[in-house]
């Protein structure tokens, strides 16, 4: 505990709010992120997808 980075724990997010973020991206940039639900769980892949070169 001597070790605690205060700073870095304040910019942890709980798993809900990655999840949410991500879903958000993928809606709003599918040629970014995309989902893939599992046909037999709820599980949610995320593939982010290679953007164009400039």
């Amino acid at each position: 505990m001597s070790y605690l980075d205060l700073i870095r724990l304040t910019l942890q997010r709980s798993n809900d709010w990655i999840v949410d973020v991500l879903q958000q991206l993928a809606a709003d940039e599918p040629d970014v992120l995309r989902t893939e639900r599992s046909e037999y769980s709820d599980h949610v892949s995320y593939y982010a997808r290679q953007l164009p070169e400039n």
